[in-house]
C-alpha cells in the first residue's frame, strides 16, 4: 500500500513538473514571440515577462500567446511603454474583444485616436467605447475604425468626446443606416463652413446663427456652436420645404433620404 501511495505521489509531482515546464516554455516562447514583434530590450522584457504572466494569470486571452500577441499590438499602436499602464490596456482590448466581438488592431487604434485627438485617458476611452458598443453603436463592426477616421475631424470642430459619442448615438438611433451617415454629416459641415455654402446662404438662418458664424470667422466660436444652431434652426423652421432646402445647401446631396429626421436629431 505504502509502495502505491508512494509511486501514486511521484506520478503527480512528474505532472506538476511536467505541466509548469510546458507552462515555462510557452512564457519563453510567447517572451521571444513579443521581443521580436517589438524590439523590446533584454531588460526590458524583464518586466513584460511579468505583465504578460499577470494578464494570463488573469483569464484574459486564449493563451499565452494571444496575451502576447495583444500585448505587441497595443505596443506597436500607441508605443506605450509602462509596463503597468500596458497591462491594462491589453486586458481592456481583450475585453472588447471578447465581449462584443471587436477586432482588436480597430479598438486599439481607435483608443489611441480618442487619446491623441481628444485628449482623453485610455482608461476613459475604453469607457466610452464600452459603453457605445452597449448601446449598440458597433452593430456594423465600425465604432472603433470610425473613431480612428474621424475622432480628429469632431476635435478639431470643438466637440468633446462625449459630445461625439452623444450626436452618433442620436444619428443612429433616428434611422442613420451606418456611422458612416452621421460622421459624414459632421464632415460635409465642416466643409461647408470653410468653402462659402454657410455664408451664401446665411440670411437663410436666425440671428443668433449669423452671429455665431460671424464670430466662428474671428476665432470666437467654434464650428460646434454654429452646427448646433443651423440645426437648431432647422428643428424650428415651420416651412419644412425651406428646411430641406437649407439642409440640401449645407449638406449637399446628405440633405436628402430620411436626412431630415438625422440632422434635426443630432442637437440633442
Amino acid at each position: 500500500v505504502k509502495t502505491n501511495l508512494g509511486n501514486t505521489v511521484v506520478n503527480l509531482v512528474k505532472d506538476a513538473v511536467s505541466g509548469a515546464a510546458a507552462s515555462i516554455k510557452d512564457l519563453e516562447n510567447a517572451q521571444h514571440q513579443f521581443q521580436a514583434s517589438t524590439g523590446a530590450t533584454t531588460a526590458e522584457m524583464q518586466r513584460y515577462k511579468t505583465v504578460m504572466n499577470d494578464i494570463h494569470s488573469n483569464n484574459f486571452g486564449d493563451d499565452i500567446n494571444d496575451v502576447a500577441r495583444s500585448m505587441a499590438l497595443v505596443k506597436q499602436y500607441t508605443g506605450e511603454l509602462d509596463p503597468g499602464k500596458l497591462q491594462e490596456m491589453t486586458e481592456n482590448g481583450i475585453a472588447m474583444r471578447d465581449v462584443f466581438d471587436m477586432d482588436l488592431s480597430e479598438t486599439i487604434r481607435g483608443v489611441d485616436a480618442l487619446v491623441e485627438n481628444m485628449g482623453l485617458t485610455s482608461e476613459e476611452a475604453f469607457d466610452l467605447m464600452a459603453k457605445g458598443a452597449q448601446n449598440g453603436l458597433n452593430k456594423s463592426g465600425e465604432l472603433a475604425d470610425n473613431i480612428t477616421e474621424y475622432s480628429q475631424l469632431w476635435s478639431q470642430a470643438g466637440f468633446s468626446a462625449k459630445e461625439m459619442f452623444a450626436i452618433v448615438d442620436n444619428g443612429l438611433q433616428s434611422g442613420a443606416h451606418n456611422l458612416d451617415k452621421v460622421n459624414d454629416f459632421v464632415k460635409e459641415f465642416s466643409i461647408s463652413l470653410a468653402d462659402g455654402r454657410i455664408e451664401e446662404n446665411i440670411d437663410s438662418f436666425s440671428e443668433g446663427t449669423k452671429t455665431l458664424f460671424y464670430q466662428f470667422k474671428t476665432g470666437k466660436a467654434t464650428a460646434k456652436d454654429v452646427f448646433y444652431s443651423v440645426i437648431n434652426d432647422l428643428d424650428k423652421t415651420e416651412n419644412k420645404q425651406q428646411a430641406l432646402t437649407i439642409a440640401s445647401t449645407t449638406w449637399s446631396a446628405l440633405g436628402e433620404d430620411n436626412a431630415m429626421k438625422v440632422i434635426t436629431s443630432l442637437n440633442k
